[in-house]
């Protein structure tokens, strides 16, 4: 009578504010499509690092079995396994930008409409958005770097405080 939920497991490296969580997401289903679930406000990473962004940190990182991460605190959420970018629902048409958010700049290329103008390229309508052949770059100095060179970031949109549509 009801399907039956499909999890889905990958490698992800999450940022917040503070800290990068790195662990094992379990996602009801695909990751896009999961983060932007408003029935769920959190997630859970399992085997996780927790990193301390600060730079005078007393701790360097700390080992956790499961971390519940609540979404509206996530900066970005890299994907790090090969071949979830080709599963994720994303359109077609790609455009190169850099997205500014707090202490981070991220640069890639974003899947939008190809006749959606570069002052309105993300969608209101979702909390996560994804970008492809992406990279995280700090602003200011950290304790720990994200990864570069990524196959999927998955970007809170609340989170950026502005963004430059980048032209060949």
């Amino acid at each position: 009578m009801f399907a039956e939920i499909q999890f889905t497991s990958v490698t992800v490296e999450t940022v917040l504010a503070d800290y990068i969580i790195r662990g094992l997401m379990h996602s009801r289903g695909e990751i896009l499509n999961f983060l932007n679930d408003r029935n769920y406000p959190s997630f859970s990473l399992h085997d996780c690092e927790v990193h301390p962004l600060a730079v005078n940190r007393k701790v360097e990182m700390i080992r956790q079995d499961v971390v519940t991460i609540q979404k509206s605190k996530v900066v970005l959420v890299s994907v790090l396994d090969q071949g979830v970018g080709e599963k994720a629902q994303l359109t077609v048409s790609k455009r190169r930008v850099t997205f500014y958010c707090g202490q981070f700049a991220i640069h890639g290329q974003i899947h939008v409409p190809a006749d959606a103008p570069d002052e309105d390229i993300i969608d209101e309508t979702r909390d996560f958005f994804g970008m492809t052949e992406g990279s995280v770059y700090p602003l200011m100095p950290v304790g720990t770097e994200p990864y570069a060179g990524v196959p999927l970031i998955l970007i809170n949109r609340m989170t950026v405080e502005a963004y430059s549509a980048i032209h060949s």
